[in-house]
C-alpha cells in the first residue's frame, strides 16, 4: 500500500460527515483535472481553495452562517482529500493515458458523489429532526443557538399534536367520569409547553439569540400555542424589528420592492411570521387585521396552501368573497393530499353558495333603494353585489347604468359593462342572450348621454358673457 492510499484512508476516516465526504470526492475530481492540465503550480492550489469555498457556500444554503464558517475551517481536509482522491483515481482505467482522457475516472467519481449526495440529504434531515443529534451537539456546545431553537420547536410541535389529539378524545368515559386519557394528554401537553419555554429561554439568554428574528418568531408561536395571543403579538413585533427585510415596517403588504430583494429563506421566514400574526389577531377577534396578515403571508409564500386557505377564509369571513374565493381556489389546487383537497373544496363550495346568496340579497336591497329614489345607496349596493359574486351580470349592468346616467361617471360605467361582457364570454353565453342585448342597449344609451354632456360643456365654454341676458 502506497503513501497515497494511506492518506486517502485517513482523509475518508476524517470525513465522518457524508456531506463532507461527497464534497471531498467532488473536489478531488476537480483537483485532478486542474493538476494534470496546469501542473503543480501555486495558481492551481489557489483555484482549488476557491472551488472549496464555492462548494461550501453554495451547496449548503440551508445552514446558518456559523455552519458555513465551520465548513471553511475544514478547507485543509478538502485539499488533502483532493490529493487522496487524485491518488486513488490514478489507478482507474483511462486516467494515465498520454492523451489525458479522464472520462472513466471522473464518471466513477461522480457516481460516488451522487450516492453520497443521497446520504447528505438524509444527514440534512437529521440536522433538522433528529433529537439524539441535537442532544449530542448540545452536550458538546450547550449554547448552540440553532440546536436550542430546534429542540424548542420540536417540543412546540409535540404540544400542537397533543392539542389536536385532545380534541378527538371524549371528555368523559362510559360511566360518566372524567376521561383519564384526556387528563394524561393535557399533562403531557403542559410538559411539552414547559420544555419548549425552557429551551427558548436558554436561547434568549444568549446575545446572538436575542438578536435573531427566528428566536422571537418561535417565542411568538409558543405563546400562541399556550393561549397568550397578546404576548405572542409582542414577540412577533420584536421579530419584525430584527428582521432586515421587515425592520421598520408594520403589517407589511408584501410590496414588489420588498419581494424583489428577498431571498427564498427570507420569504419563508416572513410567511411564518405573518401567519403567526394572523393567528394571534384571529384569537383576539380582530378580523380585519387577521385578513391583512394572512394575505401578507400568502404574498410572501404564494405556493403554501395553508396560508392561501387562511387568507381566503379570513376574507370570506369579512364578506369579501370576490377577494377570498380566488385564494381558496388556489389553495385547493395546491393541496398535497386528497383529504386536504376535499376539505378545502367543501369549504370553497360553501363560500361560493354564501357569496351568491349574499349577492342576491344585496341586489334586492339595491332595488329597494332605487325605488325609494336613493340612487347613491342603490349603486353602492349593486357594487357590493357584484363584489360578492363577480358573475352577477345584472348587478354589473345596473351599476353601470346608475354610474353613467345619474352620476356622469362614464368611464367606470364602461368598465362595468365590459366586466359583464367578460362574464358572459367566459360562460360561452349565446349571441342572442337577452343580457347581451341589455349591455348593448345601455352602452348605446350612455354613449349618447356622454355625447350630449360633452356638447353641453362645449356650448358653455363658447357662450359669451351676455348671452344669458
Amino acid at each position: 500500500m502506497s503513501i497515497d492510499h494511506i492518506i486517502a484512508i485517513l482523509i475518508l476516516k476524517q470525513s465522518s460527515s457524508a456531506l463532507l465526504c461527497s464534497r471531498h470526492l467532488f473536489l478531488g475530481s476537480l483537483l485532478l483535472l486542474w493538476r494534470r492540465r496546469l501542473g503543480p503550480a501555486l495558481g492551481a492550489w489557489v483555484l482549488a481553495v476557491g472551488m472549496a469555498l464555492v462548494a461550501g457556500f453554495v451547496t449548503a444554503p440551508g445552514l446558518m452562517l456559523e455552519g458555513r464558517f465551520l465548513y471553511v475551517c475544514g478547507l485543509p481536509f478538502c485539499v488533502l482529500g483532493g490529493l487522496a482522491a487524485g491518488a486513488l483515481l490514478r489507478g482507474l482505467p483511462g486516467v494515465d493515458r498520454p492523451d489525458g482522457q479522464l472520462a472513466p475516472g471522473l464518471a466513477a467519481c461522480l457516481v460516488g458523489v451522487l450516492c453520497l449526495g443521497g446520504l447528505a440529504r438524509a444527514e440534512a434531515a437529521m440536522w433538522k429532526d433528529d433529537r439524539a443529534f441535537h442532544d449530542e451537539l448540545l452536550a458538546r456546545r450547550p449554547q448552540h443557538i440553532l440546536a436550542l431553537l430546534r429542540q424548542g420547536r420540536r417540543e412546540r410541535h409535540a404540544a400542537e399534536e397533543l392539542r389536536a389529539l385532545a380534541a378527538r378524545v371524549p371528555t368523559h368515559d362510559a360511566a360518566g367520569r372524567p376521561s383519564p386519557q384526556l387528563d394524561r394528554i393535557r399533562r403531557e401537553r403542559a410538559t411539552a409547553l414547559a420544555a419548549a419555554a425552557n429551551w427558548l429561554e436558554r436561547v434568549r439568554t444568549e446575545p446572538a439569540g436575542r438578536r435573531d428574528p427566528e428566536t422571537w418568531i418561535e417565542t411568538g408561536l409558543l405563546r400562541l400555542e399556550a393561549g397568550r395571543a397578546a404576548d405572542a403579538l409582542e414577540a412577533f413585533k420584536m421579530a419584525q424589528e430584527l428582521d432586515p427585510l421587515l425592520s421598520g415596517r408594520r403589517e407589511q403588504d408584501g410590496s414588489i420592492a420588498v419581494l424583489a430583494r428577498a431571498t427564498e429563506a427570507q420569504r419563508a421566514r416572513a410567511g411564518v411570521l405573518y401567519y403567526g400574526i394572523g393567528r394571534a389577531h384571529n384569537a383576539l377577534g380582530r378580523r380585519e387585521e387577521t385578513a391583512s396578515a394572512m394575505r401578507t403571508a400568502a404574498t410572501f409564500v404564494p405556493l403554501e396552501a395553508s396560508y392561501l386557505e387562511a387568507a381566503g377564509t379570513a376574507l370570506c369571513g369579512l364578506q369579501r368573497w370576490g377577494e377570498g374565493i380566488p385564494y381558496l381556489e388556489k389553495a385547493a389546487s395546491l393541496a398535497e393530499t386528497p383529504s386536504e383537497r376535499k376539505r378545502i373544496g367543501e369549504l370553497l363550495k360553501q363560500q361560493r353558495v354564501a357569496a351568491k346568496e349574499a349577492a342576491v340579497e344585496l341586489y334586492r336591497t339595491a332595488e329597494t333603494w332605487y325605488a325609494d329614489g336613493n340612487r347613491r345607496r342603490a349603486v353602492e349596493a349593486y357594487e357590493m353585489a357584484f363584489a360578492a359574486d363577480p358573475e352577477f351580470v345584472d348587478a354589473w349592468v345596473r351599476a353601470a347604468r346608475l354610474r353613467g346616467d345619474y352620476f356622469g361617471d362614464y368611464l367606470r360605467a364602461e368598465r362595468y359593462l365590459k366586466s359583464a361582457e367578460a362574464v358572459l364570454d367566459e360562460a360561452d353565453a349565446a349571441a342572442d342572450d337577452p343580457r347581451r342585448e341589455q349591455i348593448s342597449k345601455w352602452r348605446a344609451f350612455l354613449h349618447k348621454r356622454k355625447a350630449e354632456d360633452d356638447a353641453e360643456v362645449v356650448r358653455d365654454a363658447n357662450r359669451e358673457p351676455g348671452d344669458d341676458e
